[in-house]
């Protein structure tokens, strides 16, 4: 049962960890975000995770990211959410 918890730990480090220390363009962040997260996420997460990278750089690689049918969005709006294909 400790090497569950130790495993899920060091999982949970690593997607963590990344997003908060990586270095580099702002758009990779984003997108790096989106490629580790699971299920269902928002606008507000990505801000959260990366509170240095502008609305416009968000809305362009999630726009960019739903042209090339990566993610798909459901609900329109404020209360929009996305999930990967």
């Amino acid at each position: 049962m400790l090497g569950t918890f130790v495993a899920a730990y060091e999982d949970l480090e690593i997607r963590v960890g990344i997003i908060e220390s990586q270095k580099g363009g702002k758009n990779q962040r984003v997108y790096f975000f989106i490629e580790k997260k699971l299920g269902y996420f928002t606008k507000v997460d990505i801000r959260n995770a990366c509170p240095d990278v502008s609305e416009a750089t968000i809305n362009h690689v999630l726009n960019e990211l739903k042209e090339q049918k990566v993610i798909v969005p459901e609900g329109l709006g404020r209360n929009a959410k996305r999930k990967k294909v």
